[in-house]
């Protein structure tokens, strides 16, 4: 649960990194409906909604190595592209990234 205290967006140190990614995400995903009454909500904020990649290493048991990490953030961009009909002929996960991030916004910059 997000209570919401103050008039801009604040998180204690050492406490709810995973709340405050998700927050942010349901943000840019014009999840508007989840912050009524909160201050954000009077905040002057175009809402609307925008592409958003979100690499989850919460599932990740990466006690088996640097090969299960390249194999979950692989795995994740893929996802992300595959929703956003995005190719992504690279193999080399920064080459991948930076092929999904320009893909998107170019889309963004084409879509009203």
């Amino acid at each position: 649960m997000y209570v919401d205290k103050t008039a801009f967006f604040a998180r204690p140190r050492r406490f709810g990194k995973s709340l405050t990614c998700s927050t942010l995400k349901a943000i840019f995903e014009n999840k508007k409906d989840l912050f009524k009454g909160l201050a954000i909500e009077t905040l002057p904020w175009e809402w609307k909604e925008y592409p958003v990649v979100h690499l989850d290493m919460s599932a990740g048991n990466f006690s088996a190595g640097k090969e299960r990490l390249i194999s979950l953030i692989n795995g994740c961009l893929d996802s992300h592209a595959k929703k956003y009909g995005v190719s992504l002929p690279d193999d080399f996960i920064p080459g991948k990234f930076k092929e999904l991030l320009k893909a998107l916004s170019q889309a963004k910059a084409k879509s009203p």
